[in-house]
Formats: structure tokens, sequence, C-alpha cells
């Protein structure tokens, strides 16, 4: 019925973090999952039951572009992939977003960590509900 997919979206590391003993962060605050709708009929992502998967654990919900972080326990309205087209997301963990007191205060996204990262995906399809699962695993090699 669908084919997902997951990537890493991450930024160059600084200088610092290139020694090999270096403890830094993966650089990789989101992921972009990707969904291939190879049926003849539209399909729903239903946000609200798909869940961030951290090294073989689910670990809450996401957060999206454009939503405000006090409005994070709102439902989030489902995404229709239309019959055999594909469908792309910027996606960020809901429970990796802090708020920061610095200088410049405010709502940040902290990085993944290091490891499998990915989605437990829910998709309702011809009045079924469907779950897949699809992860990406996170090494200094991929960040740099």
């Amino acid at each position: 019925v669908f084919i997902p997919s997951v990537e890493a979206v991450c930024q160059p590391l600084d200088l610092l973090c290139q020694s090999p003993d270096a403890t830094c962060p993966s650089a990789c605050d989101s992921l972009r999952v990707t969904i291939k709708n190879i049926t003849n009929e539209d399909i729903e992502v239903d946000w609200d039951k798909t869940l961030f998967i951290e090294n073989g654990s689910t670990s809450g919900t996401f957060m999206f572009d454009g939503r405000f972080y006090k409005d994070k326990k709102n439902r989030e309205p489902n995404d229709v992939i239309f019959a055999n087209s594909i469908f792309s997301k910027q996606i960020w963990p809901s429970n990796l977003i802090e708020f920061n007191v610095s200088r410049y205060s405010g709502w940040e996204h902290k990085d993944l960590k290091l490891g499998e990262n990915g989605v437990y995906v829910t998709i309702n399809a011809g009045g079924k509900v469907l779950h897949e699962s699809v992860s990406v695993d996170i090494s200094r090699e991929v960040v740099q």
C-alpha cells in the first residue's frame, strides 16, 4: 500500500568536532520522511499516531514547520497522499525541543542522538490503519 523511507537532516559539523575522540552532537535536528503511495486510492498519514523512534523504542510524537511549541498538544491534521504519488515532509521530534534561556532565549531543536532514529508511520488506507517502521542510523560518518 505504501513504501516509507527516512533520512536525517544534518548540518556540517564544525572543525572542533573533527577529532575522532571528540564528544560532539550529531548535527542532525530533524528527519525527512518520504512516503510513496503505491495504490490507486488516496491514503492519509495520521500524525497524532505517528511516533519518533530512538534506538529501538518509540519516544514521543513530532513537531512541524510552522507550528508553535505551545500548540504541540493540539491535533495535527492528517496529510493526504494522493494515489500513485510521493509525499515528503521534514519533521522534528517533539521531545527534543527545549527552551533555551541564553541571551537569545527561545525554543530550539536539540540534535538527534547518534544511533538509530526513525519514524513509526501510521497510515489510514481504505478504512484500515496500517503501521510501518523506518529508521536511519546516524553515525559520525553520516554527518561529516
